[in-house]
């Protein structure tokens, strides 16, 4: 995935700008300020933030379409890689565990993605859970709840050394499909549009798609803006 999204930046790598965030746009100006306090102007400003994030950086935007949006739901996500100093643990792939047992709701097995992603005589996996503000997740212990899910699954040994546990958070990971969800991003999604700025995206269309849909959604509104749709 990482080749894909390399191969296209490649004809504009000169003006990406890495290590940087938007943190207040002022789309009656129409301009964006980084967290460097660096502002730019725009003429079109495209935005792949969630959805809540855009709306909670924006300025002026009326409060009946703020309000709306505090109505969106997700689940975040917490995933909790593990390597394991022993290969070959297992010959799957994608393992999901809808026991209440087990902390993580999916396993993916690293270690079978391909031939580079461990070192030899090496595994891994990296382990999902959701989580919200009525089911939190104690992160300080999720490490260890996660081998121990792993050891019980079968996937591991309770004599297997583990080298690496390591944990990356997503804040906003699913989009839950709630009856409102289509009306409320609609009319934001049209305000936005208004003020020469497109929503894009998985999260900021608040839409459940993939890679590939985020994709063709790219190369239609690039198509649409340089009027060759």
């Amino acid at each position: 995935m990482q080749g894909v999204a390399d191969r296209l930046a490649d004809p504009v790598r000169p003006a990406i700008r890495l290590n940087r965030r938007v943190v207040h746009i002022d789309p009656d100006r129409h301009a964006v300020t980084l967290d460097s306090g660096e502002s730019l102007d725009y003429a079109t400003l495209i935005l792949t933030n969630p959805l809540p994030e855009i709306v909670a950086m924006t300025e002026n935007l009326p409060d009946a379409l703020r309000n709306d949006a505090r109505q969106l739901e997700y689940l975040s996500v917490l995933c909790v890689n593990i390597g394991v100093h022993r290969p070959r643990l297992t010959d799957k792939h994608w393992i999901y565990f809808p026991e209440p047992a087990f902390l993580f709701h999916r396993v993916f097995v690293q270690g079978n993605a391909g031939p580079g992603v461990c070192p030899d005589g090496c595994f891994s996996y990296t382990a999902e859970m959701t989580y919200t503000a009525s089911k939190p997740i104690d992160f300080s212990d999720a490490g260890c709840q996660t081998i121990d899910g792993l050891i019980r699954a079968g996937l591991m040994d309770s004599g297997d050394p583990v080298d690496v546990v390591d944990l990356i958070d997503i804040p906003v990971a699913y989009i839950v499909p709630t009856l409102n969800r289509g009306p409320v991003v609609d009319s934001i999604r049209r305000w936005y549009a208004q003020h020469d700025i497109h929503l894009l995206g998985r999260f900021a269309e608040w839409e459940y798609y993939n890679m590939d849909h985020a994709l063709n959604a790219g190369w239609a509104l690039a198509d649409s803006l340089n009027g060759t749709q």
